[in-house]
């Protein structure tokens, strides 16, 4: 039962954390997304590249991370 509850306080941690990112970076649709590669968030990441929170050494995320792809989705903080 430990398991099991540590998975679902995992799973609203990561929700919660999710939908703060997307205040900041509501482009990516973090929110609805929770981080998963949907086509709106692949869609995203090609037209503004990675944000600072996008894991650059995931499969197709670090290609988009290259000088003059794209152009930047928010503000430097």
């Amino acid at each position: 039962m430990s398991i099991a509850a540590a998975s679902i306080l995992a799973k609203v941690v990561r929700d919660r954390e999710m939908r703060r990112l997307h205040r900041r970076y509501p482009a990516y649709n973090f929110a609805e997304n929770k981080g998963y590669g949907t086509p709106e968030h692949w869609e995203a990441l090609e037209r503004y590249g990675p944000s600072p929170v996008h894991r650059y050494s995931f499969q197709g995320v670090g290609q988009r991370a290259l000088p003059g792809f794209g152009r930047q989705a928010f503000e430097p903080a």
